[in-house]
């Protein structure tokens, strides 16, 4: 399914100090805690910022985030580039929240995220506008998208995050219903069923407990939305897209939807070269 390493050592949260990128923190703190990882906060503070309030505000939230939770201030006049540069040291897992507004691209996920995840090469956690932060623990179950064509190794991040979470993977694949044009998802019926039983059944290969779910809507990312309802403090995992400038990774439409609209904080994981491949047919290449 991806391209790396899929371990981490610790979470990465960049925080513009705002209310809306502060709704990562409970959800970081759910994670850090069931996997035992230290955690970053990050802020850029621009050449026009008051270094100072920046400093005061981003401390308030290091001691409100708890036991192992750390706090860098970085000046830089481009916020990407600083976050993904400090993404690069060590095998961060990047925390933001989206403000979920829209459909696709920087409109759903904000332009500092977008581009942030455009760029980074390993897997983003995006706290969607739905995800009910206060009520955020640990978490228990783990949502697999999948479009027919993904594959799963054992060094892969849902991999690894079910061994460290002790969570039970629900492989999820949507078939289209008749008459209905499904971006991304061109097989139907018995290939669709074999796709996920065979994922779920390397998924078991590599200690995970996996159980499979093939639903029919017109509309995936809200059958989607609905399985992770029903799931016990869920996190979702999906592919990214290869598009644009130089492969850069993106949001498809139903990955984009389902951080928009789902209960679930998503993590968007690149998808692998092969993988990527099978799948351009569909269009969507979201998971």
């Amino acid at each position: 399914m991806c391209q790396h390493d899929g371990t981490f050592d610790h979470l990465l949260v960049p925080l513009d100090l705002s209310a809306t990128a502060d709704r990562a923190l409970p959800v970081v703190g759910g994670i850090a805690t069931a996997i035992d990882l230290p955690v970053e906060l990050l802020t850029v503070s621009s050449p026009f910022s008051d270094v100072r309030a920046d400093r005061r505000a981003l401390d308030e939230r290091l001691v409100e985030a708890g036991p192992r939770v750390s706090a860098r201030l970085v000046p830089s006049s481009d916020v990407v580039t600083a976050i993904a540069e400090v993404g690069r040291e060590g095998r961060a897992l990047i925390c933001m929240s989206t403000h979920g507004r829209g459909v696709f691209g920087r409109n759903v996920v904000g332009s500092v995220a977008h581009d942030v995840l455009a760029t980074s090469p390993r897997p983003i956690v995006l706290v969607g506008p739905m995800v009910d932060v206060n009520d955020y623990g640990r978490p228990r179950s783990i949502l697999f998208g999948t479009d027919g064509f993904l594959t799963v190794g054992p060094d892969d991040t849902i991999v690894w995050l079910a061994r460290q979470l002790r969570a039970t993977v629900h492989v999820v694949t949507v078939e289209e219903t008749p008459g209905v044009i499904v971006p991304g998802s061109i097989l139907t019926g018995l290939a669709l069923v074999e796709h996920v039983d065979g994922l779920c059944a390397s998924l078991a290969q590599f200690g995970v407990d996996a159980r499979p779910t093939v639903i029919r809507e017109d509309h995936p990312a809200e059958g989607l939305c609905a399985v992770a309802a029903r799931l016990p403090s869920p996190l979702a995992v999906m592919a990214g897209r290869r598009s644009g400038l130089a492969g850069r990774l993106g949001l498809g439409s139903v990955s984009g939807a389902v951080v928009r609209d789902g209960v679930a904080p998503v993590i968007i994981v690149p998808r692998s070269r092969a993988a990527g491949d099978q799948a351009t047919t569909g269009g969507d290449g979201s998971a």
